[in-house]
């Protein structure tokens, strides 16, 4: 429940983003991609919804029968297990950190 939860409140900070850049545009624009920009507003959210609440939620569901691959991993090879545990991280926080917070959808 928590993780659907999660998942509805990322939808709605994605939903509010999209609003205030969709205002942001001139009116030449509406005119032009007025039945693309339904079909993404509508469609597109819709998409990351069901993956940020329902398959994640299936994801966290299936984590028993998942731990023995990861229990091989490990006894296979271990420092490549760990380097991709360790170095994962180490790559995405920064990059997440470090973009400009203005930045556009």
């Amino acid at each position: 429940m928590v993780m659907v939860r999660s998942g509805i409140k990322a939808t709605q900070s994605l939903r509010e983003r999209l609003f205030s850049c969709t205002l942001d545009q001139e009116p030449r624009f509406f005119k032009i991609t007025r039945r693309e920009l339904l079909q993404r507003c509508i469609y597109d959210v819709q998409l990351v919804q069901g993956i940020a609440s329902n398959q994640l939620a299936e994801a966290v569901k299936r984590w028993p029968s998942q731990s023995p691959c990861l229990l091989m991993f490990i006894q296979k090879n271990w420092k490549l297990t760990l380097t991709i545990f360790v170095a994962a991280p180490l790559v995405v926080f920064p990059i997440k950190h470090l973009r400009p917070k203005d930045q556009k959808i």
